[in-house]
């Protein structure tokens, strides 16, 4: 809008399946389509004589327009992207979405992107398979059962190096914006929230070290205090969700920790000896 309002040129495109347009094509879109871009690009510059182009996107759009201005460096009429909250590498970002703390933000796309497919499956179905949902529990599985599979990628792998917009960053023009430049100008626009994060910060960084101190005036924690001993826990590499939990001492001498285990299944416990530094 205030492009617009700015008498410039606006033209809002639709990525293929976007806004209720499933019926018109027959294929999926994904992250890999920067050449559809391009062309929308090339069509308005024709057509208007422009001079100048930007190009935002946010998103999944914003990782396009990377890859458009990696792809045409400085080949006119691009003057300038703008990328918000682009998903620049997509395996390291399947890899953060994947925690356990944003597992229910996965299944949230995870039942969009199924949704969508279905739908496209009930419109063409000599195109698509909707059995081959099935089983997907996770983005990755997605990427690597559909989007690979009718995007014309081998696999997920394939899909998510192809589709990244880091790798097309590299050949990036002389003298365009550096990191550093970014890194100057985010924090410039951004000073009032990082000033009120940083009191927090300060302020726990202060109470953490009162605490310690105080801790120890007291001699230390109990655990620091009593060492290990037979009836206690402790956390090594075998400790219950991934050394999150805590492994039952069953027998202690003064090289050694003997700890409970069952492979994490439930099954017949068994014991396993550390020695006294690999448990904590």
């Amino acid at each position: 809008m205030r492009a617009w309002a700015a008498c410039c040129k606006v033209v809002r495109m639709n990525m293929r399946n976007c806004c209720d347009t499933y019926m018109l094509p027959p294929t999926l879109y994904h992250s890999g389509l920067s050449g559809e871009v391009g062309l929308v690009a090339d069509y308005y510059t024709r057509q208007f004589g422009l001079e100048r182009v930007a190009l935002p996107g946010c998103s999944m759009g914003g990782n396009l327009v990377l890859k458009v201005a990696g792809e045409w460096g400085n080949r006119p009429p691009l003057c300038a992207v703008a990328a918000i909250c682009p998903a620049i590498d997509l395996a390291a970002d399947l890899d953060a979405v994947h925690e356990t703390m944003n597992r229910l933000c996965e299944w949230h796309f995870l039942l969009g992107l199924m949704r969508r497919f279905r739908r496209k499956a009930a419109l063409f179905p000599s195109h698509y398979d909707p059995d081959c949902l099935w089983p997907v529990r996770f983005l990755r599985q997605f990427d690597h059962r559909i989007r690979a599979r009718y995007g014309g990628f081998r696999d997920a792998r394939d899909y998510h190096y192809r589709g990244l917009s880091s790798e097309d960053q590299q050949r990036f023009s002389d003298g365009a914006m550096t990191f550093e430049d970014a890194l100057q100008m985010a924090t410039h626009s951004k000073k009032r929230i990082i000033a009120h994060a940083q009191r927090w910060i300060d302020h726990c960084t202060n109470r953490i070290a009162y605490e310690r101190a105080m801790l120890g005036d007291q001699g230390g924690t109990v655990a620091e205090k009593t060492g290990q001993e037979k009836g206690g826990a402790v956390r090594c590499w075998c400790s219950p969700g991934y050394v999150r939990g805590w492994s039952y001492i069953v027998k202690v001498n003064k090289v050694s920790v003997s700890v409970l285990d069952n492979w994490g299944n439930g099954g017949v416990n068994f014991s396993r000896t550390f020695a006294i530094k690999a448990a904590r």
